[in-house]
């Protein structure tokens, strides 16, 4: 190995732990951000489903049309209750 090798091997070790770093922080940053919108969305998941009753009863009074306001009503409702119960 000549002298340029040598520094181009030493080159090639920093950047590869620069962006090891670097790429480890931003996906740590990511999973982080992921478990908060999680944590927050079950946390408001009862408010969240009530929310939906409370649209689709409105939705049933204006346009008179309820079965298809409680087919939504059952959709929105049952994914609120599945995602408070499964773990």
């Amino acid at each position: 190995m000549n002298l340029m090798d040598k520094w181009n091997a030493l080159g090639d070790k920093v950047v590869n732990k620069e962006m090891e770093a670097l790429v480890k922080q931003i996906g740590q940053a990511i999973i982080d951000g992921a478990v908060y919108v999680g944590h927050t969305l079950t946390e408001w998941m009862p408010e969240i489903g009530a929310g939906i009753v409370v649209v689709c009863a409105v939705g049933i009074m204006l346009s008179g049309n309820a079965p298809k306001w409680l087919a939504r009503m059952a959709i929105g409702l049952g994914a609120a209750i599945i995602w408070l119960t499964v773990k």
